[in-house]
């Protein structure tokens, strides 16, 4: 089986056919890195982007981000009500701590 790789990018955003996404298990990571077809956000690409975005900041600080914005954003309310999901990933807050010394 051969999954579709990304095709020209519109207005900057990759485009993707997961089709034939094969789903993440304990001995593999599939195709996009996520177990179920609920998981709108695609974790292992967010996690990539804002480590390079944000090379200063701690990997530990980035996951609980992620973990953050994926809390706050509930795929089956992101059709039905998407100016409120916007604002609900507008209010999270990241904080960088950094040790003194």
């Amino acid at each position: 089986m051969q999954f579709t790789h990304p095709t020209t990018p519109i207005r900057g955003w990759e485009i993707l056919n997961a089709y034939e996404e094969v789903l993440a298990t304990n001995e593999d990571d599939g195709t996009l890195g996520r177990e179920t077809q609920d998981e709108v956000a695609l974790r292992p690409r967010l996690q990539g982007k804002l480590e390079k975005f944000n090379p200063d900041v701690p990997g530990e600080q980035i996951e609980k981000g992620i973990s953050d914005l994926i809390d706050k954003v509930q795929p089956e309310k992101l059709v039905m009500d998407w100016t409120k999901q916007q604002q609900r990933i507008a209010d999270v807050k990241i904080t960088i701590v950094k040790e003194l010394g």
